[in-house]
């Protein structure tokens, strides 16, 4: 990467060759050889532009040496991407920042995936829908016989095996100190939590029936149960916007997922006032009942026993 000669007043600056295909990439679309990428300092902006050759262009390279000179930028040796062999041969790119600014422009390649991208899109996946969605239902549609329990079931193994898949890409995409920074470690955190639910949900005792109480290792298992899962999804959401910004995700990715937040906190505070409403309504009546024909004075009413109280 070179700054180009001036031109008309403007700065620009040339990105040549590189490694396109890592083994953190899945899928890309390699540049031409007569690609270059342009860089705007000003409004900070990049765009792709075609160059013309004489005869020929170099080869894909990669570790090039570029040095700005009068006419345009030299570009030394590297080494070739498909043999691996190093070059060394001298190159011209001819031309200022205003011709470059005028030459022809291509979209760039849409095509690209690798396993960052992948490992933000199964947590989204995972925790942000599945898991999240799932817990609603457990939380708020008990009253719906066993449906809610299956619903639950099925979107929690679904969520926890995008969030496992997830993790395996994060491992994939960082070659050192995989959790030596604050979103490695909450994931690592989030991730056994998640793994942690299923576990203990197979060892739960058995749900009394309506006539009996709960026994006490099924009110502690409750509380456990209850805890992680709520634990983990609020860390997982706080490390999903996290990782929105270490990722340097565009500002479209961002705001859609804050927005979607925001609808997942907005619906999960009405259902919540929505059940300690119906709860509020159920109570039992008051236990006091005004006697009839006597005046209106708290030594005037008599105690009444509510129904199902001894």
């Amino acid at each position: 990467m070179a700054l180009l000669p001036p031109g008309n007043g403007l700065r620009r600056v040339v990105l040549y060759g590189g490694i396109e295909d890592t083994p953190q990439v899945i899928q890309t679309t390699r540049s031409p050889a007569d690609m270059v990428g342009l860089f705007d300092p000003v409004n900070k902006f990049w765009s792709l532009h075609i160059t013309t050759a004489k005869k020929s262009f170099p080869s894909l390279r990669a570790s090039v040496a570029m040095v700005t000179g009068p006419d345009g930028i030299f570009m030394f040796g590297g080494y070739d991407i498909n043999s691996g062999s190093l070059l060394g041969d001298l190159w011209l790119l001819r031309g200022d920042s205003w011709t470059a600014e005028r030459s022809v422009t291509v979209e760039c390649p849409r095509s690209f995936t690798n396993f960052i991208l992948a490992h933000g899109c199964l947590m989204v996946i995972g925790w942000g829908i599945f898991v999240v969605w799932g817990a609603y239902i457990a939380r708020y549609f008990k009253s719906s016989g066993d449906t809610w329990f299956y619903l639950h079931l099925i979107l929690q193994i679904i969520g926890q095996i995008c969030s496992l898949a997830g993790f395996i890409m994060a491992v994939l995409s960082v070659q050192s100190r995989h959790f030596g920074f604050a979103h490695g470690i909450i994931g690592l955190l989030v991730v056994i939590l998640g793994l942690l639910q299923p576990i203990n949900a197979v060892f739960r005792p058995k749900h009394p029936n309506e006539e009996s109480k709960k026994s006490r290792h099924r009110v502690i298992w409750e509380s456990i149960h209850y805890i992680g899962g709520k634990s983990a999804i609020l860390l997982a959401l706080a490390n999903i916007s996290l990782g929105v910004f270490v990722a340097n995700s565009r500002p479209v990715a961002w705001t859609v997922w804050f927005v979607y937040l925001g609808i997942v906190v907005m619906v999960l505070v009405i259902s919540q006032l929505l059940q300690d409403c119906l709860k509020f309504r159920k109570r039992p009546k008051d236990f006091l009942e005004l006697v009839p024909g006597s005046e209106n004075t708290i030594h005037n009413y008599k105690p009444k026993m509510a129904e199902g109280h001894v």
